[in-house]
């Protein structure tokens, strides 16, 4: 077949038959765009929840005791405990007290 002998339906068919391999590659390449769209939409809404994650834990840690708050508690309590065993020894004497005046309440009423 020699390029004289060609008709114009020859011609229509290589025209269509490039005419269908561009469509199909365009078809191809407009398919792997809408993936890679979509995987990267999925990707942002991840990342979306993640940043809303990371934010309410960035609220949560703003307000949470500082090492200096917990150690100022930890000295309050210290103190306190402290003050009850003061208490606890103030106790004990007033009850060795009350147990000595219900002794000689008793010895007088004999």
């Amino acid at each position: 077949m020699a390029l004289e002998n060609l008709t114009f339906g020859d011609v229509m068919q290589g025209v269509n038959a490039i005419g269908v391999v561009a469509v199909g590659i365009y078809t191809w390449l407009i398919s792997r765009s809408v993936a890679n769209r979509d995987a990267i939409d999925k990707q942002a809404a991840h990342q979306a929840e993640a940043d809303r994650r990371i934010d309410r834990l960035e609220s949560v840690a703003d307000h949470a005791p500082t090492h200096q708050d917990l150690a100022e508690l930890h000295a309050r309590i210290n103190d306190l405990s402290g003050a009850v065993n003061k208490l606890v020894g103030v106790m004990g004497a007033v009850e060795r007290s009350l147990s000595r005046v219900e002794d000689k309440l008793i010895r007088e009423d004999k």
